[in-house]
């Protein structure tokens, strides 16, 4: 594939790259600066990636994998500060409300996007950059090992860990033993 057509094909790409990037950051001038970066480094050869390198779309999302990880560094896995820790936060809401509160919250449709929306912005960048690979962009596993630079063990236990933490988030804490739930008591 020569250089024209390589940039052609990575720019039919870049509404991929721009989806996983505002995963990590809802800033438009800074995901527009992090998906240029990701495009000219791409160009550059600087995320050549050996015998699978002519898979533009997979290139791409591994040089924004890297882009993301220097910009981000040990925070890639870190919660954002905005949504605390969700067992001091959840614990203190969840002895407020009661049970017919909960169910109602459970099975209001209507608000079912924006608590999904809510709970992946309170998971850290790693999280949500893997659920948008593995959801959004449909990678399989391999191809999501390859993105990430890791072993493809490693990447499918991040998307597990991914997915629970996205359970805990939606769901909320663990209620402790003895407490009722919907007339029904946790007995550990």
């Amino acid at each position: 594939m020569d250089r024209q057509e390589f940039k052609a094909v990575a720019l039919s790409h870049l509404d991929s790259v721009h989806r996983v990037a505002m995963q990590l950051d809802h800033r438009p001038g800074t995901v527009e600066d992090l998906v240029e970066a990701t495009y000219q480094r791409t160009l550059k050869g600087e995320g050549d990636i050996g015998g699978r390198g002519n898979d533009v779309r997979l290139r791409l999302l591994r040089a924004l994998h890297d882009q993301a990880s220097e910009r981000l560094g040990n925070a890639m896995g870190e919660a954002p500060a905005t949504c605390g820790s969700h067992e001091q936060a959840g614990e203190e809401t969840h002895r407020a409300q009661d049970s017919q509160e909960a169910e109602r919250r459970a099975t209001d449709w209507e608000r079912a996007d924006d608590r999904l929306e809510s709970a992946i912005e309170c998971l850290p960048p790693r999280c949500r950059m893997v659920l948008a690979l593995w959801g959004t962009e449909d990678l399989t596993d391999s191809e999501l090992a390859f993105v990430l630079d890791c072993p493809l063990a490693v990447a499918c236990e991040w998307v597990s860990q991914a997915r629970e933490q996205l359970a805990g988030q939606l769901v909320g804490p663990t209620p402790s033993p003895g407490h009722t739930m919907g007339g029904l008591r946790n007995v550990g």
